[in-house]
Formats: structure tokens, sequence, C-alpha cells
């Protein structure tokens, strides 16, 4: 499976109605994040995304198609307790994985490796639906999580894990990998 992890672009400022993940999930893209969003990663298989506006408003500009939402993708509605995860990911800064890991508790790193293999379940199960042995995969999320996804997928490929430890995605930035699950053709 070819995927590729794209960071939303620029979003606009969360507005202030005392609801934070309403006012958190329904921020969209700005015009600059707009052209951030890149058009030029090809055509793809499926596309998901998080259920943020501003993720799902790049995935289709990224992808040229309606995104599948996947919770666990945000923090905000993952079905466990995402206030376990929220001060590892929101409002942190662009930071690398590697330093994420060296500020968080063993509870919060328990929580983010659970959400993260949520999400990675959830994408396995519906590229499977899909029916291609080596499909084409879009995942549009948010700066440190979609590394940190990454990771369950890069297994024990120690060169490209060190490269995603270090990597911090700016606003519109991808990165690609080529996982070594194929799966059978349906």
């Amino acid at each position: 499976m070819d995927i590729v992890f794209l960071r939303h672009g620029e979003a606009e400022d969360r507005k202030n109605t005392g609801n934070l993940t309403r006012d958190d999930l329904e921020r969209r893209l700005t015009e600059k994040g707009r052209t951030q969003v890149p058009t030029n990663l090809g055509k793809f298989d499926i596309v998901f995304s998080s259920p943020a506006m501003r993720a799902k408003e790049t995935a289709r500009i990224a992808g040229g198609m309606e995104p599948v939402i996947i919770n666990a993708l945000s923090t905000h509605l993952w079905e466990g307790d995402w206030l376990e995860v929220d001060d590892c990911f929101v409002n942190r800064g662009n930071i690398c994985l590697h330093k994420m890991y060296d500020d968080i508790t063993g509870v919060q790193l328990d929580a983010v490796k659970k959400i993260r293999n949520d999400a990675k379940r959830e994408i396995e199960r519906l590229v499977g639906k899909i029916g291609k042995a080596e499909p084409r995969v879009l995942v549009v999320g948010h700066s440190m999580f979609l590394p940190d996804l990454a990771i369950v997928f890069v297994g024990d490929d120690e060169n490209y894990r060190d490269k995603i430890y270090n990597l911090v995605l700016g606003e519109g930035e991808s990165f690609s990998y080529s996982s070594s699950l194929v799966l059978p053709p349906r």
C-alpha cells in the first residue's frame, strides 16, 4: 500500500463559544491554507480524513474526492479518553515526535499508542474493502498525529522510523511511505 500522510493547510483561528471540541473541529481553511494544499500528489483509491473541517477541506482538494472520516484521526472524537492525549497533540506547535515522547507520561503514551492503533486498524479495514492489492491511500490530519500514526505502518523499518521521529510537518506538507501491507484482491 502506498500511503501519503498530509497535514491540513492553515486554518482559521478558533472561535471561543465555550465548546472547545466544536470550536476546534469547525475551523475552516483560510485562503492561504487552500493554496498550501498540494494538488499534484496524484490519484488515490481512497482518501481518509480527520473529522475536523480543515482536514476534510484539505482532503477534498488534495485527494479529489470526498474523504472517508475516521474519528480516531482527531483526538477530540476518539472513543477513548481524549483528555489523556489532548496535551500530547493540541497546541504544541510544530515539534517532532521525539520531542513529544520526551515530554509525555506513561499514561499519555499508552493513550497515544491506543489511538494510533485504532486509526491504523480502521484504515486497514476500509482499505481492505476496496479490493485492490496495492492501493494508493491519502490520510489527512494533524501535525504530530500523522507521524505518530505512520510509525505503526512503518513497523521495523528503522531507517524510515528515525526520519519520522525527527519530522516536523508544516501546514500543507506531506510525506509518503510504501507499506509492506499488500492486500489480496477481493
